[in-house]
């Protein structure tokens, strides 16, 4: 099974070091589609000076084939309503990624938060709920401590549900 991950050119460097985790903790196969802008600039609220992340989502799922998985990368920061920001959200087959909080000085920090990020909003793309082990990747992230402190892969848990969804998904 493969997902392809789109981003602009220029965050293309930093996405062939973080998608590997995709391959690690799904055992997908990783095709990354580099765009020459960020499709977040379409979708900003005035008012917040943010994107709209549902808006956004809507529009990408009209962008790809129904019958396969993408992630989109956006430097803009994304909200949803009744949320002051969010680092991503997928729904169906497509998901959003915002780097524009994961940043941090130090690249292995900011590698480590893009990678778990990914990591969760494929999960959500495979039909995985939040969970309530905070060392899940599947954890939601409310503040970067959160996600500072979670691993990047799924617990036994989440991994035992994941293991009878990606059957159902490679199935259809």
């Amino acid at each position: 099974m493969a997902i392809i991950v789109v981003a602009p050119t220029w965050l293309e460097k930093e996405l062939n070091e973080a998608t590997d985790v995709l391959i690690k903790v799904y055992g997908l196969e990783v095709s990354i589609e580099k765009i020459d802008e960020d499709k977040g600039r379409y979708f900003i609220d005035q008012k917040r000076n943010q994107v709209d992340g549902i808006k956004m989502l809507s529009y990408l799922r009209i962008l790809k084939d129904a019958n396969s998985l993408s992630v989109w990368l956006t430097e803009y920061d994304l909200y949803i309503e009744n949320l002051n920001f969010c680092f991503g959200l997928a729904y169906g087959n497509v998901a959003i990624v915002s780097t524009y909080r994961l940043r941090d000085r130090k690249k292995d920090l900011y590698l480590s938060r893009l990678r778990k990020e990914l990591s969760h909003e494929v999960g959500h793309l495979f039909g995985l709920r939040h969970c309530n082990n905070w060392r899940c990747v599947m954890y939601f992230s409310n503040t970067l401590l959160d996600t500072d402190r979670k691993s990047e892969d799924l617990c036994s848990k989440c991994r035992m549900s994941l293991g009878g969804v990606i059957n159902s998904v490679i199935r259809r």
